[in-house]
């Protein structure tokens, strides 16, 4: 019978993290004058233009009513009279545009738009007048996501729409004339909010905030359609109250999903994860915020650029609300601090464009709408994942941490079959190594100063080595 040896002291020894400190001037500007926040920005490369979506209602003084077009000269385009029921300086807030079949498609409008078009939820706009999409939703709607496959156009947000008297809901497609419905099951009447819908590797997949059925229980924001019925995705998102899923992108052959969920709440990111088709991995430490969101993701030139509110990624690297990955290691766009969150992020003609909440960069005026001017001198980046060792990216059995997760210390215990311990070293999700200390004779490990997030402990021994994941809340 295998009995347990205790692992008895731990020397720690900090890790250092590459930083800058210079000021390199000026890296953002004011785009036009906007009078309340952006949602979504989208470039059409039909007619180079930006479009523009949100909760404003004017731009530069011209009465855009939550929705215009930025030409290549930079003037502004309304799209009709825009929106319908607007307050004196606010409209519903327009969450996300794209061109399907020559058309300009928006989503999260209200019932109607250009001056009585009844449209309820999503409207598109054929460069002269806006139409609906046969009725519409029934009732309140949010339109969240679009992806286009195959020819089709795939919606998804919190919305019923019936289809051949059945009520379909959370997800449909269209293909410019009819909808067509996937039955995707409703839990306890508890009405599914989607935000996004991507296929990967020939499923469909559909992330937000909703419980997912599973035999007489659920799982929580994500499940994938395999053409004859829905699925559970693992163990979903787990955590408290809402931890959904905002987005989702299929970046270097992975599913990316973002969002607000934790990695102290058991999940293996920390608002942003990777799923292989297998299993969830880690994105070299995610965002380092317990509390922060990332709001969306953007794929440019092999980076995925990730925005939302929060102060840093990896395991410490300073990146306020934006930063870049590219599949080794984080990086921040700059070192400019924004005083609220980004929640829409484009390319257009090469250039980068934010738009969000925020009404200041570096104590500086900046309502709402931004372009980068920097040259990326004072980007700050974390050490690749292939330049330095790590666990085996996976827990390797017979290592126990006791609690787990953690806020102090924790107790480790190690199976006696793998010989006596010969070091211990502790990794964030990076890779880096934050302690290193050889010897076997070791009990515990004070966690309260390392920063919230995920790490790896493992131990070697002269039989084999140990991993597991430790959860620092």
């Amino acid at each position: 019978m295998k009995s347990s040896i205790v692992i008895r002291t731990l020397i720690i020894s900090a890790c250092a993290i590459m930083t800058s400190n210079a000021i390199y001037g000026q890296e953002w500007v004011q785009v036009g004058n906007i009078n309340n926040p952006i949602d979504h920005l989208y470039t059409d490369t039909l007619d180079n233009s930006l479009y523009v979506g949100g909760s404003f209602r004017f731009f530069n003084g011209t009465e855009t009513r939550g929705i215009f077009r930025l030409d290549s000269a930079g003037q502004a385009h309304p799209l009709g009279s825009g929106q319908d029921g607007c307050g004196p300086y606010n409209c519903y807030p327009v969450k996300v545009i794209t061109r399907y079949k020559d058309e300009i498609y928006i989503g999260w409008v209200p019932p109607t738009i250009g001056g009585g078009i009844v449209v309820n939820g999503i409207a598109r706009w054929d460069g002269v007048q806006w139409k609906a999409l046969q009725n519409g939703f029934n009732g309140a709607a949010s339109t969240n996501g679009f992806w286009e496959h195959n020819g089709d156009l795939y919606i998804a947000g919190g919305f019923d729409v019936t289809i051949d008297s059945i009520v379909q809901y959370a997800i449909v497609k269209w293909d410019g004339d009819n909808w067509e419905g996937f039955a995707f099951p409703v839990y306890n009447n508890d009405y599914p909010i989607a935000q996004d819908a991507v296929w990967y590797k020939g499923k469909l997949y559909l992330g937000g905030g909703f419980p997912f059925p599973v035999d007489n229980s659920y799982i929580l924001d994500i499940a994938s359609f395999d053409g004859q019925g829905w699925s559970a995705v693992e163990n979903g998102i787990t955590g408290g109250g809402w931890h959904g899923i905002f987005d989702m992108e299929v970046y270097k052959d992975e599913l990316y999903v973002c969002g607000t969920f934790r990695a102290v709440d058991g999940n293996i990111g920390n608002k942003i994860m990777r799923w292989n088709g297998e299993q969830w991995n880690d994105v070299g430490g995610g965002i380092c915020d317990v509390n922060g969101t990332a709001h969306q993701m953007l794929i440019h030139k092999d980076k995925l650029y990730v925005i939302g509110i929060f102060t840093c990624v990896g395991n410490g690297i300073p990146a306020s609300c934006i930063a870049s990955w590219d599949g080794e290691r984080w990086c921040s766009v700059g070192n400019s601090v924004f005083n609220n969150r980004i929640t829409a992020i484009e390319f257009w003609n090469d250039e980068l464009y934010v738009g969000g909440g925020f009404t200041e960069i570096d104590g500086q005026p900046v309502k709402f709408f931004a372009k980068w001017v920097g040259d990326h001198a004072s980007d700050t980046c974390s050490a690749p994942l292939s330049a330095v060792q790590t666990p085996a990216g996976k827990e390797r059995p017979g290592l126990r941490i006791t609690p787990n997760p953690a806020s102090g210390r924790v107790s480790l215990h190690i199976d006696e079959a793998y010989g006596p311990p010969l070091a211990l070293r502790v990794y964030d999700t990076s890779g880096r190594q934050h302690h290193c200390v050889a010897g076997d004779n070791y009990g515990w490990i004070e966690t309260g100063h390392l920063p919230p997030g995920l790490y790896w402990v493992q131990v070697v021994c002269t039989d084999g080595w140990l991993a597991e994941r430790l959860v620092r809340m």
